[in-house]
């Protein structure tokens, strides 16, 4: 899965705020980054979800019984068409891939694909206490040139 592999940050460990400004006019989406928490931003980078490109966010959490910490991977991409089954939470949409869960869920336009060890309990319990972003509806960015994504996976 792309968000196990060690490729590099484009941004390390830096506020929501500072992840949101340095994604303005790489994508043509506004980049939302939820609070979550106990989970620290560790960096992100550009990506790809399928053919839309996206904004890769990672997360350091605190891993239950002190064994240190877990990567969290959250995909964030523009979906005005609704080609992506998700709906808004608390609704969530779980699977599984390589051993991972996927939970999939939409804010308007944007949906998110976190990608996770946790369990399917944990991954609810985080996401209920994660704060909202700080902006209302997440619209696209006014038209701009798109750059292309600096690193494919």
């Amino acid at each position: 899965m792309r968000h196990a592999k060690a490729l590099p940050f484009e941004i390390q460990q830096t506020t929501p705020d500072r992840f949101e400004a340095w994604f303005q006019g790489k994508l043509d989406h506004r980049v939302p980054v939820p609070r979550l928490p106990n989970a620290k931003l560790a960096g992100a980078r550009l990506s790809h979800v399928k053919d839309k490109q996206a904004a890769y966010i990672a997360y350091d959490a605190a891993s239950g019984g002190g064994l240190g910490s877990r990567r969290i991977g959250l995909f964030v991409f523009y979906d005005a068409k609704k080609e992506f089954p998700a709906a808004p939470l608390p609704s969530l949409e779980l699977d599984s891939s390589h051993g991972y869960n996927v939970a999939t869920w939409r804010d308007h336009e944007i949906v998110y694909e976190l990608v996770t060890d946790l369990d399917e309990t944990d991954i609810r319990q985080m996401l209920n206490g994660s704060q909202p972003t700080t902006r209302p509806s997440a619209t696209p960015l006014p038209s701009a040139e798109v750059k292309p994504a600096s690193l494919q996976q």
